[in-house]
């Protein structure tokens, strides 16, 4: 699950905003950030269950 947030923020980060569907400007950094570190979150608990 980790990973996939990560992806979503990546992909929000590196998609171009056509169609207007995705969030524009400072808004879509700042989800893409959030994104990112509850990626990182996640697939660091999910590898410390693991460990």
């Amino acid at each position: 699950m980790g990973l996939l947030y990560l992806g979503g923020g990546i992909y929000l980060i590196a998609s171009s905003q056509s169609f207007g569907l995705l969030p524009t400007g400072t808004f879509r950094y700042l989800l893409a950030g959030l994104l990112i570190i509850y990626g990182l979150f996640r697939a660091y608990r999910g590898v410390e269950r693991l460990l």
